[in-house]
């Protein structure tokens, strides 16, 4: 029998020998440099959609225009030109075109049904040691929109800078805020440089180190999910040897 990603491999039945040998055959075979990468790590994401609900491993495509969940869409766009230029990500934007992926198998139940990721052939990712999730981050500003308007401007010009200090953010503050707000400026300054300061740790090596939130892409990557029911120690020795 010969088995294919778009057909359903059932829950509601032990999976044969043959199927399991399958799946790691075909994870071995496409998905060499993850393994390469995640050193036995496991990665997990929810996945909120049903329409695959019965199937414990498909493939997926990484979007071209993933919509934030949790952040404002202008907040996101500068983000992601502030990370592709710091990071040298050579036009990928990892908060729109990327799957969010992490290590904590709790952290991803909370965004729907658990699976285990293995992103197809050659891939770009982004982490921080520092962050598990980068919206906790930006939890002090709420839902202050000018607050995020002005961070998000600011990021565009900081951008363009590869190294800053509290000076260049102090002038730069000053010319994005708004002149009734000026009254706050040193607040400004001590939130925006920490929200800097912690956007300055991102990696995008040593995956198999990440504990957190990671990003990866760009849109069209390929990736195959993998009910984690089906991860058992002897699955994993054979998939990494």
């Amino acid at each position: 029998m010969k088995f294919k990603i778009v057909e359903e491999i059932n829950t509601d039945k032990k999976l044969t020998d043959k199927e399991l040998n399958f799946i790691i055959e075909t994870i071995k075979r496409d998905c060499k440099y993850f393994l390469k990468e995640s050193k036995s790590q496991q990665f997990f994401t929810g996945v909120t959609y049903d329409n695959k609900s019965n199937n414990v491993f498909f493939k997926k495509m990484v979007r071209h225009n993933r919509n934030p969940r949790d952040m404002s869409l202008e907040l996101t766009n500068s983000l992601d030109n502030y990370f592709d230029k710091e990071y040298n990500l050579g036009g990928w934007k990892p908060r729109t075109q990327s799957k969010f992926f992490t290590s904590n198998k709790s952290t991803a139940r909370g965004y729907g049904r658990t699976y285990n990721v293995f992103p197809i052939g050659n891939f770009k990712y982004l982490w921080s040691p520092d962050i598990e999730d980068l919206y906790t981050v930006f939890d002090a500003i709420g839902n202050e929109s000018d607050i995020m308007q002005y961070l998000s401007d600011l990021l565009y010009v900081v951008s363009k800078y590869k190294t800053y200090d509290v000076k260049i953010l102090d002038d730069i503050i000053d010319e994005v805020i708004g002149e009734e707000d000026k009254v706050f400026h040193d607040d400004y300054v001590s939130l925006f440089d920490d929200i800097l300061y912690s956007l300055e740790n991102y990696k995008t090596t040593d995956l198999d180190e990440a504990d957190g939130e990671v990003m990866f892409g760009p849109a069209g990557t390929e990736y195959y999910l993998l009910s984690p029911e089906i991860i058992t120690d002897d699955f994993l020795e054979l998939l990494y040897t």
